[in-house]
């Protein structure tokens, strides 16, 4: 794992911004802030606090997923919507030129005006139709111009697990109405926030090497259909995978733009070319319904998601936050919403709680006997946890995975039965909170020493670890006993 990249991201609420927590967290330290952060200034209605923060932080890469993105609003507040979309990131440009660090800005389609059939490259002249679009098309140009090493994305009809969006809204839909009426002149391709997180993350060490490929660039989905075309695909979908949907293929018709009202105009073209993406990098986005299909697989966004690490067993679950002005909702955790996205019945037996201090490191721990699944949540601070694979005969015994869990993440790790365990405290203190799948026997209880080199587990290395007698006695992984797999 490496720390040493000190990466500031804001707009962390946001369905983008969820993504990227996940994805950034990998490449470094993420200091992950919205218009609620009370460390730092990161309201961008208030663009001239951000200079600020960015001084205060001195990050080496500013990554702006914040916008004010209600179109339709924006006609009604175009100076919030310039406060927001154009003042903010022409402050964050100005002083990542002054630190010598890296901007990564996300816009939008809504810079066309959506005239003709072809997909609009780079280089197409920006037209766009409302408040929200001309915002954004002068927030791109306010970074070109304050800033030399920058990239700018340039993304469409964007989706994802967290916030409102179109599929959520078509899902929500179908279950509770028997028909719908959805615009088919308006064509585009839905994309996918955590593919444009796993994007982003790709991206900034690739341009850290080769800087000279700063610029725009455009990145959506591969292909194209209308919003009438990725309702009817959504429900279908939907509706193959067991959801309680209630409108047929034949219920959902189509209505033109001038038909639907809406406040603001919107393009009728909003396909973008990536040419120049998939030559720079070398990177091919997925179809379309590849990203929507795997959202519905995971539940849709409604519960949790779960993604496998680098050893498929061991699973981060996100859940699903719910904001609004009193602060938010999730569930953090549902059984019968694990079952079916994992296919494991588990049960708790027990919870613990453990309250530690800077580079306290505890593990690694398990018990021999009586083995024990976890589910690892932070609620306050940061962690670096691992999870060993001790399963004798497992394709993956001997292994690690490492995963750097935080409370404004709002992830949990799942280790299953039969691997060792140990975190590293990375913030000030932190509270962790795990519920078990059996009970603590002391008599079965064993430990692997943190720092075995037959291991080499990638602890944050910056840090000198506060170990417990015992812990700074365990046994290498050669002279520890393996779990039997029943």
């Amino acid at each position: 794992m490496s720390v040493s990249r000190k990466i500031l991201l804001f707009g962390k609420n946001g369905q983008l911004g969820r993504e990227l927590q996940r994805s950034l967290q990998p490449l470094g330290q993420v200091i992950a802030l919205d218009v609620d952060s009370s460390e730092h200034a990161a309201d961008f209605s208030r663009p001239q606090q951000l200079a600020e923060t960015v001084r205060a932080v001195q990050p080496d890469w500013i990554i702006n997923a914040a916008a004010y993105t209600a179109v339709d609003k924006a006609e009604g507040e175009p100076e919030l919507a310039h406060a927001i979309n154009a003042e903010a990131p022409g402050i964050l440009a100005a002083e990542a030129e002054r630190l010598g660090a890296w901007l990564l800005h996300y816009s939008t389609d809504y810079v066309f005006d959506g005239s003709g059939e072809r997909p609009w490259t780079e280089t197409d002249a920006p037209a766009p139709l409302n408040v929200y679009g001309r915002t954004k098309l002068e927030g791109e140009q306010r970074v070109v111009a304050a800033c030399s090493r920058y990239l700018i994305l340039r993304t469409s009809w964007v989706y994802g697990a967290y916030g409102s969006n179109f599929a959520r809204t078509m899902l929500n839909l179908a279950q509770t109405r028997e028909t719908l009426a959805v615009v088919d002149d308006q064509i585009g391709a839905p994309t996918s926030a955590m593919w444009l997180a796993d994007l982003t993350a790709a991206l900034i060490p690739l341009l850290e090497r080769q800087p000279a490929l700063a610029g725009l660039y455009h990145a959506v989905a591969a292909g194209e259909t209308s919003w009438h075309g990725y309702a009817k695909f959504v429900i279908a979908q939907a509706k193959l995978m067991g959801w309680p949907v209630k409108v047929g293929d034949a219920d959902i018709r189509t209505v033109s733009s001038s038909e639907f009202a809406a406040g603001a105009r919107r393009p009728l073209n909003s396909r973008l070319d990536t040419t120049k993406l998939r030559a720079a990098f070398g990177i091919e986005p997925p179809d379309w319904r590849t990203g929507l299909t795997e959202m519905l697989k995971t539940g849709g966004g409604f519960l949790m998601r779960v993604t496998p690490t680098d050893i498929p067993e061991v699973l981060i679950l996100s859940p699903n936050v719910f904001n609004d002005n009193r602060g938010y909702f999730c569930e953090s955790f549902n059984q019968r919403t694990f079952r079916q996205l994992t296919g494991i019945d588990v049960r708790f037996v027990q919870e613990n709680y453990s309250h530690s201090s800077k580079a306290v490191l505890r593990g690694l721990h398990y018990q021999i006997e009586h083995a024990q699944g976890k589910l690892i949540r932070v609620l306050q601070g940061r962690i670096y946890d691992v999870a060993l694979d001790i399963r004798r005969y497992s394709p993956t015994v001997g292994k690690w995975v490492g995963v750097e869990l935080c409370a404004e993440g709002l992830q949990q790790l799942w280790i299953p039965p039969g691997f060792a365990h140990g975190f590293m405290v990375l913030s000030d203190t932190a509270d962790i909170l795990y519920k078990t799948t059996d009970y603590y026997y002391p008599e079965h209880e064993r430990c692997i020493r943190w720092n075995d080199p037959d291991l080499a587990i990638d602890w944050p290395t910056e840090m000198t670890p506060i170990l417990s007698v015992r812990d700074e006695n365990c046994s290498g992984y050669a002279q520890s006993p393996l779990y039997e797999m029943k």
